[in-house]
């Protein structure tokens, strides 16, 4: 069996240990995986939960994010680590017992239990957090969604690896640009995340254009969520973009599938042709309202008699740039369209 897992299943896990500790279904290629818990640690002390799941000879540690629903409950303790160690960085090891450490020790527990199966980490928010921290402390691969960075809790050594990308790729965390929570909250997060971090969506400036604070707060539930998360049949996650955080690149799939062992053998199909037709028509229309909304600010400052001759100068260089980017997209849509059609000819042929 490869050891690759499908992002969707640690999603599935990182929603899955919010609930009852029981065998998680995970439908991937329409057959059902099991995952069932081998082994659990629960800290109401510190609010600390997490759970391992196995499925052959892979286990998924996943680690319960912030029960903000539980405030009077259990998820005091979580709010007051997402606030003195995430928000204001109390150090983890001063001897006082933390989510960070116990993330660590519950970690070294099961690989010690299970020391030849194949182990990674995921977790939502917190989890994602305390993830990161037990992953890069042990160097356990992992996937984590919609946390936020905690590479200045590690110790220097460690924290010195993360910097030099030594976890990158090994631990993924998929992010949303308006989440104030995994992007962060007035500009982006100084720290980075360990290991390699995708928003999905463009970079945080241009996902925030207009969007103060107060808005973003007020839609924290949304862009917060799992639910924001959507994938495949395969169970790769989808998205009309991905930015690689650290270096600005952007990918049209899943990060995790490109350095799969999956990936190895590029299949193309008609379906593959028609999907990155619909992605670059998705992407002419973004750049037009891009353009209609740049011409709006334009206009606001065309009445100064300064401004006049550089707002005409813009608006005909922009314009320019749309025409050309329109007209040699389209075509290479059309190419891709055609290509598809003749795909499904040749098979019908054989």
């Amino acid at each position: 069996m490869s050891n690759h897992i499908e992002d969707k299943v640690y999603r599935e896990l990182s929603e899955h240990v919010y609930g009852i500790r029981e065998e998680a279904r995970i439908i991937i290629n329409g057959k059902s995986e099991f995952w069932t818990p081998v082994d659990k640690m629960s800290d109401p002390e510190t609010g600390f939960d997490a759970v391992a799941y196995r499925n052959g000879d892979r286990i998924i540690i996943a680690y319960r994010g912030t029960e903000g629903g539980e405030i009077f409950g259990r998820g005091w303790e979580d709010i007051e680590t997402d606030i003195y160690h995430v928000a204001l960085k109390e150090d983890v090891w001063s001897g006082k017992k933390n989510q960070f450490t116990q993330s660590v020790a519950f970690a070294q527990s099961v690989r010690d239990k299970f020391p030849n199966l194949y182990i990674s980490t995921t977790g939502h928010s917190l989890g994602g957090a305390d993830a990161q921290f037990a992953s890069a402390m042990l160097g356990l691969p992992g996937v984590g969604y919609s946390a936020p960075p905690v590479t200045d809790l590690l110790p220097q050594a460690i924290r010195q690896k993360v910097l030099d990308g030594e976890m990158d790729g090994k631990f993924v965390n998929f992010i949303h640009q308006k989440d104030p929570v995994g992007a962060g909250a007035l500009k982006p997060w100084e720290q980075r995340h360990v290991g390699s971090t995708y928003a999905i969506g463009g970079m945080y400036s241009l996902e925030n254009i207009d969007r103060g604070l107060l808005t973003r707060l007020q839609e924290l539930t949304w862009h917060h969520s799992l639910e924001r998360y959507k994938f495949d049949k395969h169970g790769n996650i989808k998205g009309k973009l991905f930015t690689n955080i650290q270096t600005g690149e952007e990918i049209y799939k899943s990060p995790r599938l490109i350095g799969s062992a999956e990936a190895g053998t590029i299949q193309i199909t008609p379906e593959i042709l028609l999907q990155k037709a619909d992605e670059l028509k998705h992407t002419i229309r973004r750049i037009e309202e891009e353009h209609e909304y740049a011409k709006g600010k334009l206009l606001s400052v065309s009445h100064i008699s300064v401004a006049e001759h550089i707002e005409l100068m813009l608006h005909h260089n922009m314009s320019e740039f749309i025409n050309w980017y329109g007209e040699s997209t389209t075509e290479f849509e059309h190419i891709l369209r055609e290509t598809a059609k003749l795909f499904v000819e040749a098979d019908t042929l054989k």
